[in-house]
């Protein structure tokens, strides 16, 4: 597509990567939003990756971008 910078999409998908072992490592440390939600900024990025944690795993609620409604995501709570 004309005006998309190369690799970029690589990029992204290395930065959700790289913020999903940051999540793993320490769930904790990323703060409680909206119920039992927790959310993880991307760096370079202005995307946000909303997670709960239920039984040892990490639940990936939705991937949103910040300037966007936030009741779009909770309804998927």
């Amino acid at each position: 597509m004309k005006g998309e910078a190369a690799g970029l999409g690589r990029r992204f998908r290395q930065g959700v990567d790289d913020l999903i072992d940051r999540m793993s490592d320490n769930p904790q440390q990323f703060p409680i939003v909206f119920k039992n939600v927790r959310r993880a900024l991307l760096r370079r990025f202005p995307y946000s990756l909303f997670f709960v944690v239920e039984d040892d795993a990490l639940i990936v609620i939705a991937c949103f971008h910040a300037s966007r409604d936030p009741s779009h995501w909770q309804k998927r709570t």
